[in-house]
């Protein structure tokens, strides 16, 4: 009778502990889970930071402010187009816009005004 009580206090202490250590080792994953979290978003709020700060360095208005400081002047890329465009209130679908547009190309690309290449 004796021997059977000591297997059974050893056993029913052994699946405590065992019980024990795998409450434990949840404990330290959720741990473990909880701070790579707070890492993350902490890694993700500085990424919206910078991401913030881009934005703000890359405004138009801060650029053009930039220029006019350093005496630049600022002009469209194709100043006779847009210049038509807007006097003809036509949009870019238009045959006028067409026709302007390959004499341009012509005239760049090595021609006379009636779209002659030489």
């Amino acid at each position: 009778m004796f021997w059977k009580l000591v297997v059974m206090v050893v056993t029913i202490g052994g699946t405590g502990c065992g019980l024990l250590v795998l409450r434990q080792q949840e404990i330290d994953l959720l741990s473990a889970e909880t701070d790579l979290l707070r890492r993350g978003e902490k890694v993700e709020q500085s990424l919206q930071m910078t991401r913030w700060e881009l934005e703000q360095l890359t405004q138009d208005a801060r650029f053009e402010k930039w220029f006019e400081e350093q005496g630049f002047r600022l002009e469209p890329v194709d100043r006779t187009r847009s210049r038509e465009n807007d006097l003809a209130g036509d949009g870019p679908s238009g045959d006028g816009d067409f026709r302007q547009a390959r004499d341009t190309e012509t005239v760049a690309l090595g021609g006379d005004e009636r779209g002659n290449r030489w």
